[in-house]
């Protein structure tokens, strides 16, 4: 049987949060997802944890917008799919580089604005993904031009598409993609949970919001859904 934090070529296996407000952020997904925040290393960053397995991270957000998604994609050569991403139109944001013995990385932006990194694991798999409470699930990428980052998506990490979503490269569910009225593709996180009506009740009593594209927002203004918990 493959083990939680083993994830397929192309599959969604790391999450990242960038924001500017990491003491609510932090306090909020505790709260709402029973997750445990490990206090910040030297740069900021914030690794959360589920019963003692490494699920997603908390990080200070890189500019003054909007708190933001980064899903992380396994892949065998992040070189490769870096110069993929290139002859796709994307745009390099983080040269690949390495991280100890944990892995190598690479950070990649989509023509329509959305930002992605590459992940080639060395010791870290990637996120426990057993689909219990406070798992990590297919995230959503809202875009201006559905067909545009479809395209691009398949060009670099082979997803393909079918009418419930984008689909790795082994069958498996990656990504939910939406149409937005906005200029910017964006990504939003999505959880499962025991029960998702009383999880968006509970992360409305805890500061979250209803946004324009109906998914919600956290306090410092991250989008977010919830989905039911398999387990």
């Amino acid at each position: 049987m493959t083990a939680p934090d083993e994830h397929p070529v192309g599959g969604v296996c790391w999450l990242d949060l960038g924001t500017r407000e990491p003491t609510t952020t932090a306090a909020f997904y505790s709260a709402l997802l029973e997750w445990q925040v490990a206090p910040p290393d030297d740069a900021g960053y914030q690794l959360v944890s589920r019963d003692g397995h490494l699920t997603a991270a908390l990080g200070p957000a890189e500019d003054l917008g909007d708190p933001y998604w980064t899903p992380y994609i396994r892949t065998l050569d992040v070189q490769a799919s870096v110069r993929r991403c290139a002859e796709a139109g994307g745009t390099v944001v983080v040269a690949p580089a390495t991280v100890g013995d944990l892995g190598h990385f690479a950070t990649i932006r989509d023509p329509r604005g959305a930002t992605l990194s590459l992940w080639q694991p060395g010791l870290h798999r990637g996120t426990w993904s057993d689909g219990g409470h406070g798992a990590v699930a297919p995230p959503i990428l809202l875009t201006p031009d559905r067909q545009a980052s479809e395209a691009f998506l398949a060009a670099v990490v082979d997803w393909s598409t079918s009418p419930a979503g984008m689909h790795g490269p082994a069958g498996q569910k990656a990504v939910h993609v939406r149409e937005r009225r906005r200029d910017t593709a964006v990504w939003a996180a999505q959880f499962h949970v025991r029960d998702p009506e009383a999880g968006r009740l509970k992360a409305l009593s805890l500061g979250a919001r209803i946004s324009d594209t109906g998914l919600m927002t956290d306090p410092a203004g991250a989008l977010f859904a919830l989905t039911d918990s398999p387990t």
